[in-house]
């Protein structure tokens, strides 16, 4: 019997066939209810880039605050 191959979404693997499975529940779903889950899922993709910004605005921003910082006015200020 073959294997169904996956596709990988973070960490989580979803076999072509649980993937064609979902597709075919949704297509079962009212015009409304689509819509309805359009905007959950929208509102999920939200909340995952979101995480991404909070992990990740310690890094960004000690780039611009170094920028900021190392002047010569800072170094100045520094060997008081």
């Amino acid at each position: 019997m073959a294997r169904a191959s996956l596709v990988t979404f973070d960490d989580t693997d979803v076999s072509e066939n649980e993937e064609r499975m979902m597709l075919t529940k949704l297509r079962r779903l009212s015009p409304e209810r689509r819509r309805e889950l359009a905007g959950v899922v929208d509102r999920m993709l939200e909340d995952e880039s979101f995480h991404w910004l909070v992990a990740d605005a310690p890094v960004l921003s000690s780039k611009a605050l170094a920028r900021s910082w190392d002047n010569p006015k800072d170094t100045e200020y520094n060997d008081l």
